[in-house]
């Protein structure tokens, strides 16, 4: 808890006032008095909510407490500002850097060409590309933090407009995503306490599986963060180009050449036994590997950078169309 405050049963009360803070006014039987600048701010006891009290809160940021952490919302001039933030950090700082480390990684030239003894056919050898260097877990974590920004920019457009709408009650301001069609009738919830127009709205977004099947994975990699997203990412082959040409051995080729992430590595080609003493063989294959995410439906297999790409595009539209309805219904001047 944080000095300065101690818990008065189900009630907040400060102790003291600072007399450099402009914004402190007091509190009393777990109320602040307020100035002329007054806004709501949620108060929360980590790990369980506790009440909501009125906060005089001035020219500056809000800082929200809830069970999930702590978070500032900077709302006074611009409600939304604290959302295009978290946007923008998303698309101008993770995601340049996921892709950096990327290329730094594949510059490091971390696969070899590995051949082993087909054990299952005796005589055939196995020609592979196996990934040699440990899969960076630092792209993991990044992809974490960045849908984690994207899904909290749109939970905090939510609660700003509460806010903003005077709303009585500010719990349930969530973006409702949901399972599937017939799940958005309960995630609609979610959002029960924001303005009939707004709920309609995001349910306009259709973020479920079977509407915007993108809004849906962002749910469910955000959802993944702690025990997917580091273990569901790997490398993925494109060829570009392939030849091969000989004699003298039988062989066998896949196609499409599939990437085994559960092994880091992927069949080349097989080559049977050596049938006559002057056999000749020789192939040539133009790959470029690239990182995926996996276990994700409808973006599995998908360059990871490209995904996380088209999601802050997505959430930067979605951010705009709800400021805009927002400021047509009068909510946000």
């Amino acid at each position: 808890m944080s000095p300065g405050f101690r818990k008065d049963r189900m009630r907040w009360t400060k102790l003291r006032s600072s007399k450099n803070n402009p914004y402190n006014t007091g509190w009393r039987n777990g109320n602040l008095e307020a100035d002329s600048h007054s806004k709501r701010l949620e108060v929360f006891r980590f790990g369980m909510l506790w009440g909501w009290t009125q906060a005089a809160i001035g020219r500056g940021p809000v800082l929200r407490i809830t069970p999930s952490g702590v978070s500032f919302l900077i709302f006074m001039s611009d409600p939304f500002a604290s959302s295009r933030s978290k946007l923008a950090w998303a698309k101008e700082n993770l995601l340049p850097d996921l892709h950096r480390r990327i290329e730094e990684f594949g510059n490091l030239n971390p696969y070899a060409k590995v051949i082993e003894p087909d054990p299952q056919t005796p005589g055939w050898e196995i020609h592979k590309i196996k990934l040699v260097r440990p899969f960076p877990e630092a792209f993991g974590n990044l992809v974490g933090d960045l849908v984690g920004n994207l899904r909290e920019a749109l939970d905090t457009a939510g609660y700003s407009i509460a806010v903003a709408a005077n709303s009585p009650r500010t719990k349930n301001t969530a973006f409702p995503f949901a399972r599937d069609v017939t799940q958005m009738a309960s995630s609609i919830g979610r959002s029960a306490d924001l303005p009939k127009e707004i709920q309609s709205l995001f349910c306009g977004f259709q973020p479920y599986r079977g509407g915007d099947d993108l809004l849906w994975a962002l749910n469910e990699l955000c959802n993944g963060k702690k025990h997917k997203i580091v273990t569901t990412m790997g490398t993925i082959m494109w060829r570009g180009q392939a030849s091969a040409r000989g004699y003298g051995r039988p062989f066998s080729m896949p196609d499409p050449h599939k990437w085994d992430s559960t092994k880091d590595e992927m069949v080349v080609i097989s080559l049977g036994p050596i049938a006559v003493p002057d056999a000749k063989w020789d192939y040539n294959f133009d790959f470029h590997p690239f990182v995926a995410i996996h276990e994700i439906p409808v973006v599995q297999g998908k360059p990871v950078f490209a995904v996380l790409y088209d999601l802050c595009c997505k959430v930067e539209s979605i951010l705009m169309a709800i400021e805009a309805e927002s400021r047509r219904l009068g909510i946000v001047k």
